[in-house]
Order: structure tokens, then sequence, then C-alpha cells
């Protein structure tokens, strides 16, 4: 057993990291919305380093999958966000407490996802989606929720589409996040044991997607998207209150 982490955590993490790599499976984010807010009950040490590594077979398996799909001029947009807002987020989570900077990401996702209900969707374009991945970015680097920026602002492509140009963008998120967690000392000996143990689970769930996949429609996608973009706006703003 890992040293520090309790048999009953491992068997949560074992159970998240299948779950949560299911419903990324079919909607191209969800582990850390579904993973990130239990382990920073049970083990807030291992936020978001374990998780980021528990999750790095989903972008690869995804891009196995519908790698031709990819939508490189939105990610070339996207990553002129994420770059320097994911050096800004691991200096607060090494800095000071990030509790705030959750408020903001938390409103702002929220706000993103209840558009679509008043018939309002964000205008496509270079400003929009520098903006998604920074927020993203943000979001991933200290709460380890970071994918409903970018879900929203591409919810209307092929599901195809956007889960493959998603998976770029976790690909090269978690290269660049777990560089700055190690150059400020957040990258630590037991998250790498316990993301690496989650990669089983992970594996299996996503498998899981492919099957249970099959039946749901674009539609039913869309409405995916904004449901759990949703559900992690309110996460966060839970998170940061509590």
């Amino acid at each position: 057993m890992i040293v520090g982490v309790s048999t009953g955590v491992f068997v949560v993490l074992l159970v998240l990291a299948f779950v949560g790599a299911a419903v990324q499976g079919y909607i191209g984010f969800g582990f850390g919305v579904i993973a990130a807010p239990v382990v920073a009950f049970l083990a807030p040490e291992l936020i978001p380093a374990a998780l980021i590594i528990g999750s790095i077979p989903l972008p690869f398996m995804t891009l196995a999958r519908e790698g031709r799909s990819v939508d490189w001029r939105a990610l070339g947009w996207i990553m002129v966000g994420t770059l320097p807002a994911t050096l800004l987020g691991a200096w607060i989570v090494a800095a000071v407490p990030a509790r705030v900077l959750q408020v903001i990401v938390g409103i702002v996702v929220l706000l993103v996802a209840v558009l679509p209900l008043f018939r309002i969707e964000p205008r496509r374009g270079p400003a929009t989606l520098i903006s998604a991945g920074a927020i993203s970015s943000l979001g991933g680097t200290t709460a380890s929720i970071g994918g409903p920026p970018i879900a929203i602002v591409l919810r209307n492509d092929t599901p195809s589409r956007a889960r493959a140009t998603m998976a770029v963008y976790f690909l090269m998120s978690t290269v660049v996040t777990l560089a700055s967690l190690a150059a400020v000392g957040r990258l630590s000996a037991t998250s790498w044991m316990v993301g690496l143990s989650m990669l089983p689970a992970t594996l299996l769930g996503f498998g899981a997607s492919i099957l249970g996949g099959r039946r749901f429609s674009d539609t039913a996608f869309g409405a995916a998207v904004v449901g759990f973009s949703t559900l992690a706006a309110v996460i966060l703003l839970i998170r940061a209150v509590i």
C-alpha cells in the first residue's frame, strides 16, 4: 500500500478514476469534475498532481480513436491563453490560497454554461478561445477541474471533433502543468505513486465509455457538456467557500 494513503482512500481513488475516465471518454472532459471534489476532502495533498497523472492515458486513447478530427486552428488560439495562465496557476498554488481564484473561475464557468439556456452562444473567435484556454488552465492547475470552459466553446462541434481537440489540449497542458508544479515543489513522490496506481482503473473506465457512448446522440452530447460544466462550476464555488 502507498505510504500515507489508507486502503479505504485508495479504493475510493480507483472508483473515481474509473467513473471519471468513463465520463471523459464520452464528453471529452470530466475526470477532474468527478474526482477532484472527493479527493480534495479525503486527501487534499494529492490535488492536483495525482489526478493529473492518473488521467494521462485519456488524451492518448481519445486521439487513437478520433485523432483525425482535431481542430488545429481553434487549438492554437486555446494554447495562446493556456501557457501563461498555467504558470500563473502554479505560482498561486505554491504562494497563496487559491480560493479567490476558484470563485472567479467558478462564476465565469457557470455564467458561460447557462448562456445556452437563454439562447445566447459565445462567439467562436480568437478572443473567446484564448479566454477559454486561460480559464481552463487556471481551473486545472489550482483545482484539477480545467475542461468546462473549452468544452462549452466547442460544444456545437461534432462530438468527435470536440473530444479530439480537447484531447490535444489536455495532453499539452498536462506536460506544462506537471513541469510547473515540479518547478515550485508541488510534485511529490506520493502524488506520482498514487497517480500511477490509478492508471488501470482509468483505462477500464475509458473502455466502458466506448461501449456506452454508442447509445448517445449529438444532442445528448451537447446537453452533457452543459450539464457537467454547470456541475463543475458549482463544485468550484462550494470548494472555495467551505
